[in-house]
C-alpha cells in the first residue's frame, strides 16, 4: 500500500479555497472537494465510468479489447469544476489549481496495493510547450513523485517535434497523428511504470504511451491522470 499522508492539505493557498475562495486550511473546501471528486465506479482498465453504475472490474469495450495499460486511474470528472481548476492550470499557468486537483488523485493512489517502481509523464508537445512554457505532466509526476516517494524518471518519453497538438482531434486523428510519434529514450527492466497525464480523454495518448513503455521493457503500466474526461453519447467520442 502506497503510503499517502494528508492528502488534501499539501498545497494550502493562504487559507482560501483555490475554487471559490472560501476559508480553508486545505487547498480545496469540503464543499469543493465533494464536487471535484468522481462520483460513479470506473473500468479499471480505461477509467471511464462503468455503465449503469456497475461494481464490476471492467466495462465492456476492455472486455472485449484490453488497453495495454493494466490501471487507469484518476481522481476526478472532466466536468464542473476540474474543467475549470484545468483550464486555470494550463491555459494561465495557475498551479495552484493543478494542485488542487492533485488532492483527489493522491488519495485514490493511496489506496492502491501495488506501488509502481518509478513514476514518468505525457511529454508535452512542441506547440503547447511553446505556447504555455511549461510541461504540466511533468510537474504533476513531479507532485506525486514527492508526495508518494515514488522515484521521478522525467523525460522518459520523447514525442517527435513535427506532431500536431492532441487537443482538438478525433480518436480516429489522435491515433494516427500519435503513429510513431513517441518513443523511450532508454531500455527499461521489467519496471512497474506509472504514466502521468493530466486531462485523459480519448484514451490514445495514453494507451499508445503505454505501448511503448512496455515494447522498451516495462513490466507494467499503470496510468495516473488528474481527470477522465467523459464520452459523449452523440461520438462515442471524449471532447477536446
Amino acid at each position: 500500500m502506497i503510503n499517502n499522508r494528508s492528502v488534501n492539505v499539501h498545497f494550502s493557498l493562504q487559507g482560501a479555497c483555490t475554487l471559490c475562495g472560501g476559508h480553508t486550511r486545505a487547498a480545496l473546501c469540503d464543499g469543493c472537494l465533494a464536487d471535484l471528486r468522481r462520483n460513479c465506479p470506473a473500468c479499471r482498465r480505461c477509467g471511464l465510468p462503468l455503465p449503469g453504475g456497475d461494481h464490476g472490474e471492467a466495462c465492456p469495450a476492455c472486455l472485449s479489447e484490453p488497453p495495454p495499460q493494466s490501471r487507469t486511474l484518476t481522481g476526478a470528472d472532466y466536468t464542473w469544476p476540474a474543467d475549470r481548476l484545468m483550464s486555470r492550470f494550463k491555459d494561465a499557468g495557475r498551479l495552484e489549481a493543478g494542485r488542487a486537483l492533485l488532492g483527489p488523485l493522491l488519495a485514490e493512489i493511496a489506496r492502491q496495493p501495488e506501488r509502481p517502481d518509478l513514476v514518468t509523464e505525457i511529454p508535452s508537445s512542441w506547440h503547447g510547450l511553446r505556447r504555455r512554457g511549461f510541461q504540466q505532466a511533468r510537474l504533476v509526476a513531479g507532485w506525486i513523485s514527492g508526495a508518494t516517494g515514488i522515484p521521478h524518471a522525467p523525460g522518459l518519453l520523447r514525442r517527435a517535434r513535427h506532431i500536431r497538438p492532441q487537443r482538438g482531434l478525433s480518436r480516429r486523428a489522435r491515433q494516427s497523428n500519435l503513429t510513431a510519434g513517441l518513443d523511450a529514450r532508454r531500455r527499461l527492466q521489467g519496471e512497474h511504470v506509472a504514466l502521468i497525464d493530466d486531462v485523459i480523454t480519448t484514451g490514445s495518448t495514453v494507451a499508445e504511451a503505454s505501448r511503448v513503455l512496455l515494447s522498451a521493457g516495462a513490466g507494467q503500466v499503470s496510468v495516473w491522470g488528474l481527470a477522465r474526461a467523459p464520452v459523449t453519447a452523440a461520438t462515442g467520442e471524449a471532447p477536446p
